[in-house]
């Protein structure tokens, strides 16, 4: 309680900027929890699979290219027009989502969307940065963060809730009753531009400091190649690949491959939110008990058998829609659960003056694979459905089952590879700093 307290005391003392940047990223977040939760639907519907899986690849790399065009652009510009850009062009996006007839064109909008998301991937943590002092700074992302995935959360479980009211007061076919969805959801999302207009802009010394040097992905890459850090791509590789074979196409899965009705898929849905969160916070605890390597590798293992159970889970009856909440709600924590330990684990394989390279070198490379594997979905879920004994197997399923073998054969990778000598890489350099004291 006294923790809660003392976030709220933070927030209500920070600078007027840090509260209006909170609720347009707040008012942006009901916009993707309805792109995640409707839009593969419509996509699916208006279109086919094949498509459905090219349009996400292309928004996964959009949104994998942003990095750099958008940090230039806020040093350059300042925020206020590349937020404002960002949330005007992907309130447009989804909704053109709604009506667009022609593939290729929906492919350019999807790949627009992705770098438009890319503004809310790069730009919170440095504009809360410039305008929060030292006392406040974690409070205010602490809320940031949480108040994001709490609208994530409302938008997502209501979704079938628009659904059905859309369909039964306004005699509405379900595509275009998750249209209206996605619709609303965009138009709140664009509100946000109020609260950006009213913020002061930030001055040019507090912007990112992007660097005047440009370098491509190769001469990155050599300058921060050895044996660790290769190792460690093949093994994010693995990992990109079996997520984007199945976890940006879960709403379509329960609604198509299950049959479940929009209400039950929205219920269901909202609760990897919850369990995101949860397991973000057991992390810290995993990691001093058992180690950073251990953890990462444990909870991407764990994560399998429920992926299993999501899969088969009409085989369990009318117990169905239980079980397949309780299956998805565990591997959605436990896959999310070492993700700071995913991407900061990395960083001690180099010296610090290479860890900027480093890190932007992972987070493409994990996002081209796992547009890369969207792609190669799209392919898979158009196969019809047949039987392996009593397990029935389809294009929505099959890509489980290849994404279980992936995360495997990455775990065994990590393990082999980093156990030994980086399980315990913090507390190691912890004594050595006490020692030479």
């Amino acid at each position: 309680m006294d923790a809660v307290i003392s976030y709220i005391k933070d927030v209500k003392d920070s600078s007027k900027n840090a509260k209006l940047f909170i609720l347009t990223n707040v008012l942006f977040a009901i916009l993707m929890g309805a792109t995640w939760t409707g839009l593969g639907i419509i996509i699916e519907k208006t279109f086919n699979p094949k498509v459905l899986g090219t349009a996400f690849a292309m928004h996964t790399l959009g949104m994998a290219v942003s990095a750099v065009p958008v940090g230039r652009g806020a040093n350059k510009f300042g925020y206020k027009p590349v937020l404002m850009a960002g949330t005007i062009v992907g309130a447009i996006c989804l909704i053109l989502n709604g009506f667009i007839p022609n593939v290729l064109l929906l492919y350019v909008i999807n790949f627009i969307f992705g770098l438009s998301q890319g503004v809310y991937e790069v730009l919170p943590a440095p504009c809360i940065n410039a305008n929060t002092n030292e006392k406040e700074r974690s409070s205010v992302m602490a809320v940031m963060f949480g108040l994001y995935w709490l609208a994530v959360v409302i938008i997502t479980k209501t979704s079938g809730n628009f659904i059905s009211i859309f369909q039964s007061k306004l005699g509405v076919s379900e595509l275009v009753a998750y249209k209206y969805y996605t619709f609303i959801s965009a138009g709140i999302g664009l509100l946000g531009i109020f609260p950006i207009m009213a913020m002061d802009e930030v001055d040019k010394k507090e912007r990112l400091d992007v660097e005047k040097k440009k370098s491509t992905l190769v001469q990155d890459l050599k300058v921060v190649a050895n044996k660790e850090v290769m190792l460690y791509l093949v093994y994010m590789g693995f990992i990109g690949l079996g997520a984007g074979l199945f976890c940006p196409f879960f709403a379509n899965f329960f609604k198509n491959g299950l049959n479940l009705e929009p209400t039950v898929v929205g219920n269901i849905l909202s609760v990897q939110y919850f369990a995101m969160v949860i397991g973000m916070f057991v992390c810290p605890l995993l990691v001093k008990r058992i180690g950073s390597v251990v953890t990462l590798g444990a909870a991407s293992l764990a994560s399998v058998p429920f992926m299993l159970i999501i899969v088969n889970s009409d085989q369990f009856g009318s117990a169905m829609v239980p079980v397949l909440t309780a299956a998805f709600f565990m591997r959605s924590g436990l896959m999310n659960l070492a993700m700071p330990v995913m991407y900061s684990l990395p960083l001690e394989f180099v010296e610090k003056e290479k860890r900027a390279p480093l890190a932007g070198i992972i987070s493409l490379f994990s996002s081209g694979t796992r547009a890369l594997s969207s792609f190669i979905a799209g392919r898979i879920m158009i196969i019809p459905a047949f039987n392996v004994g009593k397990y029935l197997l389809d294009g929505y399923r099959i890509p489980y089952y290849i994404a279980g073998i992936l995360y495997a054969i990455a775990t065994i990778i990590l393990l082999k590879t980093y156990v030994k000598k980086y399980n315990r890489v913090n507390e190691d350099k912890n004594r050595e700093s006490q020692i030479t004291a």
